[in-house]
């Protein structure tokens, strides 16, 4: 992961970043802050209580699969971007308010770290179809869910949502 040189607000040298991840601007003084950023991670059920999973078509982790999801843009809060990532990688409307599972921190090498937050959707519409960054969409019961999983937080969530789904039979 790159590092910031330069003040964005003055552009004067950056000190090296403290342990807290803060940069410190030598000119102005200001800290410059790089926060984890914040993610959605998003799980449907099909009438069988299978758990909707898409393969990844991009990096991180190109390949594998993973819950739908992706970062929350900016001024975008996590239920519209859990929304909106339903949407984009998989085609499928959701009718219902997404409801909150878990949060996980999540290393990246890419990204420095991440907040994965997952959603819920009791309700959606439409044909799942691969968006996006997926390369595949897929049902599955779990007990056949694929070993390589993307990301740590996903498997975690994975878990959880098993009690989830045996508790909305």
């Amino acid at each position: 992961m790159r590092e910031f040189a330069y003040c964005p607000y003055c552009g004067g040298a950056l000190d090296p970043a403290e342990r807290t991840g803060r940069h410190v601007c030598g000119a102005c003084g200001r800290g410059i802050y790089r926060n984890p950023l914040p993610s959605v991670a998003v799980c449907v059920f099909d009438t069988e209580q299978r758990l909707l999973l898409i393969r990844r078509g991009a990096e991180p982790r190109r390949g594998a699969w993973a819950l739908p999801g992706g970062f929350v843009d900016w001024m975008e809060t996590p239920e519209a971007a859990v929304v909106r990532e339903l949407s984009e990688e998989t085609g499928l409307t959701a009718e219902s308010e997404p409801e909150l599972v878990d949060a996980r921190y999540q290393p990246s090498a890419m990204y420095g770290s991440v907040i994965n937050i997952c959603y819920l959707v009791r309700s959606w519409s439409g044909e799942p179809r691969p968006g996006d960054d997926a390369d595949e969409t897929r049902f599955f019961a779990f007990d056949d869910v694929p070993g390589d999983i993307a990301f740590e937080s996903h498997r975690i969530f994975i878990e959880k949502l098993k009690t989830i789904a045996r508790e909305h039979k």
